[in-house]
């Protein structure tokens, strides 16, 4: 019975979309875009995000989909949903269908079940099979989820990418700046670091070392897009222009931080007075915030980026280091092993 894919939001799509192309023919569905409420807003560039990706001649209709249209679409049909956020998990869940869930990050999580991430309390009752992208994932879903399978994968989102030759460092070298969009009611390290760095960044941006772009995590380019073009600083609007064209990321908290780092590849890590030092969540909170070269003190910026272009052989090896605990796999085969994990459900 051919699988359904459910997607809500571009980043979402990202993830899902290698694993629909690694299905047989047969076994796909179609991948459903759909806002998750009346009132959502995030969906609205999803259409054009899936055509400029190449998605288009998979979907079952655009981003204008009421939500109950999408609910009964979903009934209406039967066989596995794979769904990569909460969001989207509860509208499917609603459907009563079979449910696999993707992880769409590098799997942070808090000191918490807040529901938005790995092991989380809700939105989960119809999952059979949980695509992760690291143990540890892995791990705390069968510790909430006991009998539900978790496979881990790696991350599909990035086959093609770790499959492709290594990026040759441009002249002058491409510095992506982004933030993640600023989760505050989550805890303080789930807020973005924006407002540390706002009043600093215009130096760094016209520093002749290098040629400056912006990017943001998609929920967070609704309210940078105007400040980076008041500025002249060129906006990236998808996370696969960052990846074609930077030689450096700078970002503060978001899974794209170690899926650049993975191409092997440096970055650097915005810290914040918010952060707590004394509380660990794993991964960039802070097991594996090395990953980059860190940044305390916005004065700083622009020195740690000439020190990660330098990347020297200490820092390629925490990098590799921090890379491993967020992927288990880069061998670009990771939507093979979605697939395959899928059809054995």
């Amino acid at each position: 019975m051919p699988v359904d894919f459910l997607a809500g939001e571009t980043h979402y799509l990202d993830h899902l979309y290698p694993i629909w192309k690694a299905l047989p023919g047969e076994e796909r569905g179609s991948i459903l875009l759909a806002k998750v409420s009346p009132s959502s807003d995030w969906g609205s560039r999803l259409r054009e995000h899936a055509i400029a990706c190449g998605y288009e001649g998979c979907l079952a209709f655009s981003d204008s989909a009421h939500p109950r249209d999408a609910l009964a679409w979903l009934a209406g049909r039967e066989g596995l949903v794979v769904t990569a956020s909460v969001n989207d998990a509860r509208l499917a869940e609603k459907s009563r269908r079979p449910q696999v869930f993707c992880e769409h990050g590098a799997g942070q999580t808090y000191s918490s079940r807040h529901p938005s991430y790995a092991g989380g309390h809700s939105g989960r009752s119809q999952v059979r099979l949980f695509l992760c992208p690291n143990e540890s994932v892995a791990a705390r879903n069968r510790q909430y989820y006991p009998g539900v399978e978790s496979v881990v994968v790696g991350c599909p989102k990035l086959d093609a990418w770790h499959r492709a030759p290594r990026k040759q460092r441009s002249d002058p070298p491409v510095v992506a700046i982004s933030f993640h969009w600023d989760a505050a009611s989550v805890c303080p390290e789930a807020r973005w670091a924006y407002p540390h760095y706002r009043n600093h960044l215009v130096p760094v941006i016209r520093d002749e070392r290098w040629r400056a772009v912006g990017h943001g995590h998609p929920r967070a380019l609704v309210a940078l897009r105007s400040t980076y073009r008041r500025w002249g600083l060129p906006v990236l609007e998808r996370f696969s222009e960052v990846l074609q064209q930077a030689d450096v990321y700078v970002c503060d908290n978001s899974s794209t931080l170690y899926e650049f780092a993975s191409l092997n590849r440096p970055v650097v890590v915005l810290n914040a007075p918010w952060y707590r030092r004394g509380v660990e969540h794993g991964l960039r909170f802070w097991e594996a915030a090395n990953v980059g070269v860190q940044v305390d003190d916005p004065h700083d910026l622009s020195e740690a980026i000439a020190l990660a272009l330098r990347d020297a052989p200490a820092q390629r090896k925490a990098r590799k280091a921090a890379v491993s605990l967020a992927y288990a796999y880069t061998d670009g085969n990771a939507a093979e092993r979605a697939a395959e994990a899928i059809l054995a459900c």
